[in-house]
């Protein structure tokens, strides 16, 4: 212990996760932007806009927690962001179903 009383490894998850609330909002609005400017329609689909909605619920999530500055508000926005990871879990999957569902329309469109 120091003579702040805590651990270096408290003060080591503290420093991360005050990283991590600084950094996280801006890589998530890079991803927002990036959903707003598929190609061709993709940014449209209901599966995309569902991932769009995620990262920008992660988003204000993060920007609204308060900054870790100690051991109870580093393990309160540890779980915030274990419940983030969990909600953003199935994008990979979810992006995919927005392919398949503008494969869809365009085939509806277009009958090809």
């Amino acid at each position: 212990c120091t003579d702040t009383g805590l651990t270096r490894r408290q003060r080591t998850l503290i420093q991360i996760a005050t990283f991590l609330k600084r950094e996280l909002p801006v890589r998530l609005a890079r991803r927002v932007v990036e959903l707003h400017v598929l190609p061709e329609g993709l940014h449209a689909m209901p599966s995309v806009k569902r991932v769009r909605e995620w990262y920008e619920q992660s988003f204000v999530e993060i920007r609204r927690a308060p900054r870790p500055t100690d051991v109870e508000s580093e393990e309160q926005f540890h779980e915030l962001l274990m419940h983030i990871y969990d909600r953003h879990a199935p994008t990979l999957v979810t992006m995919a179903r927005g392919v398949h569902e503008l494969r869809q329309e365009l085939h509806r469109k277009h009958g090809a």
